[in-house]
């Protein structure tokens, strides 16, 4: 019985090797780089291709993001801030511990910023902006609109506070205050890329400013002319807040109060509507070497009087901090609570001595 293959004549010989994609083999002479590629292998080939490409773009995108970005100083010239540029997270932070603060009376209303300073509803804003009266609303980042009680005010920080139902956003992070030459971002509350926020450089901190007719001591003065929005915070490399701007001085200046200021203030309006400053109770005025401040006059029943502090006596220290000018002179007192005993320094007659004081 015949096999069921072909003859022998059917068969390929040794000279008649079937096509390779006929072939479940490959002579090794067929892998080389002549050998073409078959449709099937196409669609591997090009898959390879396109990863390629996309690793590529994504390392530039990696390198791009990482590179240093400059920052145009005042002068004209380039600063690198890769260092001190604060970042998208913290700024977007920044952003959300800001409220838009509504104040007027029927069709006259102004906005600006505000400060969440804790999480129970209390809000720095500037003391200059409720002198006007009227209704005082804030809205926060999701865009609720709630009435707002006055705690309490005070002139001589220019900062104010206000008390809500619920604090719409975050607490702010408070620092205590910038340096001479630092340069900080100034962040409104309806700044819409806060990353992008302008950055200026911090002229003097502890000096004293008019602001619309009062004076503030230990205040923060910037390069900025008057187009930073009051209520604004002053942001540093951190994202932490660092000043909060209250106004512009006669000449055009940008003038915020320290953090710590605001932070100290805002909870004392907060808890007793008032903020009680320990006091010397003397009028001072600079000095014109910057050696002190000179005392003009002296309140009735007051702790310098008692203290046998005169009229003519320049105040050089207080506890040992050094007192150049009337504002130092604030800070220092700034920096204890009613009641406290401290040795003050005066120069009288060519002759500086210690007078021990309680403050009231």
């Amino acid at each position: 019985m015949p096999f069921d293959r072909p003859s022998d004549d059917e068969r390929p010989g040794p000279d008649g090797i079937l096509p390779p994609d006929d072939r479940l083999w490959r002579h090794p002479s067929e892998l080389g780089g002549s050998h073409a590629p078959t449709e099937r292998s196409r669609p591997i080939t090009w898959l390879a291709v396109t990863a390629i490409v996309v690793g590529v773009a994504l390392g530039a995108v990696v390198l791009w993001s990482a590179r240093p970005v400059t920052d145009e100083r005042a002068d004209g010239s380039d600063d690198v801030r890769a260092a001190t540029a604060p970042t998208g997270v913290s700024m977007l932070s920044v952003r959300r511990s800001l409220a838009t603060v509504e104040i007027g009376d029927g069709d006259t209303w102004q906005q600006v910023s505000g400060l969440w300073v804790d999480a129970a509803g209390t809000l720095a804003v500037p003391a200059l902006l409720l002198d006007g009266g009227g209704a005082v609303y804030v809205i926060g980042e999701d865009g609720r609109r709630q009435l707002a009680r006055i705690a309490g005010v005070d002139d001589a920080t220019g900062i104010a506070t206000l008390v809500v139902a619920t604090t719409d956003g975050l607490p702010a992070t408070l620092g205590s205050r910038p340096d001479v030459g630092q340069r900080v971002s100034v962040v409104a509350a309806d700044v819409e890329d806060p990353v992008a926020a302008a950055r200026v450089e911090v002229l003097s901190v502890g000096e004293a400013a008019d602001v619309d007719g009062t004076v503030h001591h230990d205040t923060v003065h910037l390069d900025h002319g008057s187009t930073d929005p009051v209520g604004s915070a002053l942001v540093d490399e951190g994202g932490t807040v660092v000043a909060m701007v209250i106004g512009t001085d006669g000449e055009g200046r940008t003038i915020a109060t320290p953090a710590d200021t605001v932070r100290s203030v805002a909870t004392a309006l907060r808890d007793d509507g008032e903020v009680r400053w320990a006091r010397l109770g003397v009028r001072v005025a600079d000095t014109a070497s910057s050696s002190g401040a000179q005392v003009v006059g002296l309140d009735d029943g007051s702790p310098g009087t008692a203290a046998g502090i005169q009229v003519d006596d320049v105040v050089t220290a207080v506890d040992g901090v050094a007192v150049h000018d009337a504002g130092d002179l604030v800070a220092a007192l700034r920096a204890h609570d009613p009641g406290d005993d401290v040795a003050v320094t005066v120069e009288r007659d060519g002759d500086r001595f210690a007078v021990a004081v309680t403050l009231g």
